[in-house]
């Protein structure tokens, strides 16, 4: 859903986003705010990256900062030598 007056979209359900160097993301329900360019996504999240898996509660990323915060139970695993 796009809210025009208030620069945001709403997507209810799963999203499934695969970069082609390795990084795969998986949640639902997700808000992006078209202004502040930010978005939060508030269904589990779950992704791979070369280093590693990990998972989560939800996920609050800052587009502009390319920060990335998850939160609520999250857990990392990381694979010795995956970045050799």
């Amino acid at each position: 859903r796009y809210k025009m007056e208030e620069q945001r979209v709403d997507v209810l359900g799963p999203i499934h986003f695969e970069a082609a160097d390795g990084y795969t993301l998986t949640t639902s329900d997700v808000q992006v705010d078209l202004r502040d360019r930010t978005l939060q996504a508030t269904g589990r999240v779950s992704g791979r990256m070369p280093l590693g898996r990990f998972e989560a509660g939800s996920l609050s990323v800052d587009l502009p900062e390319r920060r990335v915060v998850l939160e609520g139970r999250a857990r990392l695993h990381i694979v010795q030598g995956a970045l050799r």
